[in-house]
């Protein structure tokens, strides 16, 4: 039940002391309770709530009874709640049966925050249930709670669950909270992590570093930088960098933990970087005395909120986890961390965004507004899309197999089983996971496959697109339906050998319905030489973008689009006839190669340049040499403006040994890191800007550095140095048409 239009099937019980109250918009006292619904996220949206106020008494409870469901097998009730406010009591879910209420299977007590969390509890019945929620009043009128987005899904609940916030504008945002089926739910932050609440939890501040971390509530010192708040409660504690004077540019703080087993793990953490003049937070894996070099790190201003960072750790050796935060060129550069999470496990998928410091296109058709789901897929900070990557499973996404098909789609983050057929890779990162039909035997012609999504809202328009992968001699057909209801009405339709790439598909959807599903569907050819891939799969609002003029073009994650006015500069290179103005550096270690076409070694480097698609680029060659090694191309001398520069380039970073791109400012007091990134990002090319304000005249510098093996080469093209400001950040969006 979405309370959309009415409670559904569900009913108010007659033996409590209040009603739910179905409402919109913000409930009638201060402080308390939601300002919108969940499912729109806008005042427009409806949902249910106790009111707290008078003649409500303490302790006065209102239960909402749902309809008898009959089971045959585990089930998993999901939901969204909301509890918010100095007085909030506690919030129950019952599974009646037989007219019983029984005890309680889940409970969540006293205020959270000013947002919606999802939860989900396991039904492990395989007979009728009722479900019962309980809302009890706390002591005063400030205890209101919010109850939206009702699901009960066939199969138990995911595993390692984990609960995504959706943030209400100008609210305080809320942990991401471990499932809860157990009571009572709480942040299980395991054995190593930390919540900052009493005290640093056995995390020590590093002896060898230029100053410590602090331990604070509430605001930092200075204005328009750091939190207003912590993460966990809203009214806790948390660590930040404190960078007034006497701290300068450049100096470092550390904080460490114990020491942690070897293993396979994963951290997770909420940071905070608001401010004109943030630098760095690194984390690096240390063994014994040797910090080594950071697996994870953000550069320069994201807003101003807590956003999610997630490490996957293997480990043979005994090591510790550290947190470094570098002070920036002013005060204005409080760095902040909170809520720090160590599992054991593996992750339970990639969290976005990475440690690129701006990725944004050159030109992209008219930006969609994000859609929310409801089933609460995990959000892509700071907005919440729609989508499935695989990178997590099938039931991460809340998709399904189909019942009424003749096979399955299959996961795989390799190639797959038969050659001259179907991917080598992902299309996500290069390394992740992806769904395709495998047409080897016992599969026949014309046998299909059926892959259905959650159900979605329905808007005027919506945008659904996909990437997919068709190559091999007896590729079937490649089907997308709209199911509304029991109608299914063809979408999109594709047949035959489409090459050894992945394509971008996309389709506009007007439901007359409410809500509606879509399906893939998947026809096996004549023969087993018939793999069909898909992969990243996005819905946002508005109409998909027309095909328009013929142009060159790439599907990124990506902001606004913006004219590029400005005049060209003597710095700009394409790479078609050579290096233009730039210059191989004499004091590094090897060469940038120029290049047409793929580099020599596989599974590393682009397919081909990016301007063109069929000229030049350049490219550190990693097949030899030894692991840090440098090589450096280096502009002609650059004359600063009083509006800044912006930097803009693309760049290709693929192989399962990529070290590190740099981009650094070579002025009077040395080389200073504009940006950097590290690891494989996935075989395309991919955008990046940087702004420059340097005062005095300098030079730029890309940088590569060599992995531990061959595997590791870094291409760079269509360099642009523009006067003024860079393009502003818009809505973040997936996978959406730009151009160059």
């Amino acid at each position: 039940c979405t309370f959309e239009t009415d409670l559904c099937q569900y009913q108010q019980a007659q033996d409590d002391d209040i009603d739910w109250i179905r409402g919109q918009g913000p409930t009638g006292s201060t402080d308390t309770g939601p300002t919108s619904d969940h499912t729109l996220g806008t005042d427009q949206g409806w949902y249910v709530y106790i009111e707290a106020s008078s003649p409500a008494q303490p302790n006065d409870t209102a239960r909402l009874e749902g309809p008898v469901i009959p089971l045959t097998q585990p089930a998993c009730l999901k939901f969204w709640y909301h509890m918010y406010g100095t007085h909030v009591n506690r919030l129950n879910v019952y599974f009646k049966s037989g007219g019983n209420l029984g005890s309680p299977v889940w409970t969540q007590s006293g205020a959270v925050s000013d947002l919606w969390i999802q939860a989900q509890v396991n039904v492990p019945t395989t007979s009728a249930f009722q479900p019962v929620f309980e809302a009890v009043r706390g002591t005063s009128f400030r205890g209101d709670i919010g109850l939206d987005d009702i699901q009960v899904l066939d199969g138990p609940c995911s595993s390692g669950f984990v609960q995504p916030a959706i943030a209400v504008p100008g609210a305080t945002p809320a942990p991401t909270l471990p499932a809860i089926t157990t009571l009572p739910p709480t942040i299980v932050v395991g054995q190593y992590g930390c919540t900052f609440e009493s005290d640093l939890c056995g995390w020590t501040q590093d002896a060898s570093d230029t100053f410590d971390w602090t331990r604070s509530q509430g605001p930092t010192g200075s204005t328009q930088t750091g939190p207003t708040a912590d993460h966990t409660t809203g009214t806790g504690w948390y660590l930040f960098i404190e960078t007034s004077s006497p701290q300068v540019a450049g100096d470092v703080a550390r904080v460490l933990s114990p020491d942690i087993p070897a293993g396979v793990l994963c951290l997770q953490f909420w940071y905070h970087m608001y401010g004109t003049n943030i630098d760095t937070l690194n984390v690096y894996l240390q063994e014994g005395s040797t910090l080594g070099t950071p697996v994870w790190t953000e550069t320069g201003t994201q807003g101003d909120q807590w956003i999610q960072g997630q490490v996957a750790i293997t480990k043979s050796a005994t090591f510790k986890i550290v947190f470094e935060g570098i002070r920036g060129l002013g005060y204005r550069g409080d760095i902040a961390l909170d809520d720090i999470i160590v599992n054991s496990g593996a992750c339970p998928g990639p969290v976005q965004p990475s440690s690129v410091l701006l990725m944004m296109p050159v030109c992209v058709a008219t930006p969609r507004t994000p859609r929310m789901t409801l089933t609460g897929h995990k959000p892509l900070v700071p907005q919440v899309q729609i989508g499935c990557d695989f990178d997590s499973g099938f039931s991460a996404c809340s998709w399904t197999q189909s019942t009424a098909d003749d096979f399955d789609w299959t996961l795989t983050n390799i190639s797959t089983t038969t050659t001259d057929t179907g991917p080598s890779y992902d299309h996500t990162t290069g390394a992740g996971y992806y769904a395709y039909i495998e047409t080897s035997s016992p599969r026949q012609p014309n046998d299909k496959a059926r892959m259905i999504t959650p159900l979605y809202l329905a808007t005027p328009a919506s945008c659904f697109q996909f990437w997919y992968h068709m190559y091999g001699v007896n590729i079937g057909t490649l089907n997308v339906y709209l199911k509304t209801g029991s109608s299914n009405t063809l979408l999109w339709t594709k047949s035959g050998d489409n090459d050894d790439i992945w394509r971008l598909g996309y389709v506009t959807i007007s439901s007359p319905n409410d809500v509606f599903q879509v399906v893939f569907e998947g026809v096996r050819g004549q023969s087993f030489r018939g793999d069909i891939a898909i992969d990243d799969i996005q819905l946002s609002d508005g109409q998909c973008p027309p095909p328009g003029e013929p142009r060159k073009c790439i599907y990124i994650t990506c902001t606004l689009c913006f004219s590029l006015t400005a005049a060209p500069s003597s710095f700009d290179c394409d790479f078609e006839t050579d290096l233009c103005t730039w210059t191989q550096s004499a004091a590094d270690d090897f060469n940038w190669s120029w290049q047409q076409g793929s580099t020599a070694t596989t599974n590393t480097g682009p397919e081909f340049d990016h301007t063109l698609q069929n000229s030049h680029y350049v490219f550190i060659e990693t097949s030899s040499g030894n692991m840090g090694d440098a090589a450096q191309i280096v502009s002609a001398p650059i004359t600063p403006t009083s509006s800044g520069k912006c930097v803009l380039f693309w760049y290709h970073m693929y192989g399962a040994h990529v070290n590190t791109l740099n981009l650094k400012l070579r002025g009077r007091a040395g080389d200073l890191l504009l940006w950097t990134l590290q690891g494989t990002h996935g075989n395309e090319w991919r955008y990046a800007q940087v702004r420059v304000t340097e005062p005095s005249t300098y030079r730029l510098v890309f940088e590569g550095l060599r992995g531990s093996s061959y595997e590791g080469d870094i291409a760079l093209d269509d360099i642009a140095v523009r006067d003024g400001e860079c393009p502003p950040p818009g809505n973040v969006c997936y996978f959406v048409y730009l151009c160059w």
